[in-house]
């Protein structure tokens, strides 16, 4: 349960992370150092955007190297059976809806 001292809970607008506004004025964001600002028409508080949120899962793209035993070191696991020597994993990933 949230403390009363935390405040509201606020969510940035640049970073979307949620963060409670410990009842200050002017809200400031701890992870970019900006001032929220409220839009007085909304009657609610801001809310994380569910679409904004799944178009930046669904664009996400990147690209990895996974390198095993990278000093290429002669070892044995259990029961004395010899693993393999260095081995290289690349690839790209890429989120498609």
């Amino acid at each position: 349960m949230p403390n009363e001292q935390w405040g509201t809970k606020r969510i940035c607008p640049t970073t979307g992370k949620r963060f409670y506004d410990l009842n200050k004025d002017p809200i400031i964001s701890p992870y970019t150092g900006e001032t929220v600002t409220l839009d007085a028409n909304k009657g609610r508080t801001m809310v994380a955007d569910a679409e904004d949120a799944q178009t930046t899962k669904m664009n996400e793209a990147g690209v990895f190297i996974y390198v095993n035993n990278i000093l290429d070191e002669i070892y044995s696991e259990t029961n004395l059976v010899p693993m393999p020597g260095r081995s290289f994993l690349i690839g790209y990933s890429i989120g498609i809806d």
